[in-house]
């Protein structure tokens, strides 16, 4: 079998059991809920839509991979937007639309949708690019059933460096990859994959500006994140006292700490192409927020 059907077989299969399996039901019903540490932690990433959801209030928007019960188009219905939910299997998603926490879903393969061009303003893929077995291709799926541009929040490539200025995180890379080996005897390992089957396919920055000057875009926002996941976390109560909230926040802040003293990439990273040019409100806010605004280069054989 090709691999990319059998990825798909098996993403199926793992949906399928948050239906069946009796523990993975119960944290399903958790997704639903806005007071736990696991929303506060998805939370983070969802605020970085604000600056486009308030520029474009009203705006059409797709989520793909969005098989969480519909958290992302649920969030963005809830800013303004208008959301269809669409993931490779639906039945959390007609359970979400029946109880009205999203509007509506379809079951689609990112990798080859039914939507017609520009069928939409914008594409949302939180979490989901790196599970695609064939990930190119459902970018330029995205790029094409968008109108005004698409959102990644995604794994970000911690072994990507480009500049000069990223010579203190080669050495701080070495330094931890010297220090486990001489602990453990193991290597660090720059590859990854998850029980699933898929490879965690991490974005760098550099290979979407490469794919938005192709296609003779104008402008890439992109935003650094961090996060950090410990069992449990979907049950627990968003309290300040909380033991598990406060070692998540911690994890966070020293992460941040080692991305602010440029010793590690950002774990995460938020990038938005746009197809036009935005808004010059929606990039204020963008650049508030911490977004790096870059201007591509215009292919000047286009006249």
């Amino acid at each position: 079998m090709d691999f990319s059907q059998y990825s798909y077989e098996a993403h199926e299969k793992h949906g399928q059991e948050y239906l069946h399996d009796e523990e993975k039901r119960k944290i399903t019903q958790t997704w639903y809920k806005k007071n736990t540490v696991d929303y506060w932690r998805h939370k983070k990433m969802y605020d970085c839509l604000l600056p486009i959801l308030t520029s474009y209030p009203g705006a059409k928007w797709l989520t793909v991979g969005d098989g969480r019960c519909g958290t992302d188009a649920n969030y963005i219905k809830e800013n303004g937007g208008k959301a269809l939910a669409t993931d490779i299997t639906v039945d959390l998603l007609a359970e979400a639309k029946k109880i009205g926490f999203i509007d509506d879903y379809q079951r689609e393969n990112v990798e080859a949708m039914s939507f017609a061009e520009n069928q939409f303003d914008f594409t949302l893929c939180k979490e989901s690019y790196h599970h695609f077995p064939r990930p190119a291709l459902g970018l330029y799926e995205m790029l094409r059933v968008s109108q005004k541009g698409i959102v990644l929040i995604e794994p970000n490539d911690g072994f990507s460096f480009t500049r000069i200025s990223d010579l203190p995180k080669m050495f701080f890379l070495l330094a931890k990859a010297l220090a486990k080996f001489a602990i453990s005897g193991k290597k660090l390992n720059r590859d990854t994959y998850e029980p699933v089957g898929n490879y965690i396919f991490r974005l760098t920055e550099r290979e979407l500006e490469k794919t938005a000057l192709a296609l003779n875009y104008s402008v890439l926002a992109c935003k650094g994140l961090n996060d950090f996941y410990l069992p449990g976390v979907e049950k627990e109560v968003l309290q300040k006292n909380s033991a598990l909230f406060k070692k998540i926040k911690n994890k966070i802040l020293f992460y941040d700490i080692l991305c602010r003293l440029n010793l590690q990439n950002y774990g995460l990273l938020t990038a938005i192409i746009f197809k036009e040019e935005p808004l010059p409100e929606c990039l204020e806010k963008l650049s508030q927020q911490g977004y790096k605004i870059m201007k591509l280069t215009k292919n000047p054989a286009i006249k």
